[in-house]
């Protein structure tokens, strides 16, 4: 498992990983709501990525679209699906 301070990043997450990384995202989205004064927080992801898909879902975040063939890494594409929470939604 990695995880990135500006990102959060999920490499071979398994189930034990999942409660750690849910409260992790949270204390992340709840700092930037609440200390930060961000209005959106989003996250791309590939639409292979069913553990970081699963996470932005259970955190609240809504699905938003896919952008198509956008350059990633190492001067390769891939589609990116991009899930986004606003702030009044996080804090109800």
């Amino acid at each position: 498992m990695i995880i990135e301070t500006k990102r959060l990043i999920l490499q071979d997450l398994t189930p034990e990983d999942a409660p750690s990384i849910f409260a992790y995202a949270q204390a992340l989205i709840d700092q930037g709501f609440q200390e930060r004064g961000i209005e959106r927080i989003f996250a791309p992801c590939t639409p292979k990525s069913i553990a970081s898909k699963s996470l932005m879902l259970k955190l609240g975040m809504q699905y938003e679209g896919c952008l198509r063939k956008r350059p990633f890494a190492k001067a390769r594409f891939y589609d990116l699906e991009h899930y986004s929470i606003l702030k009044k939604e996080w804090l109800g």
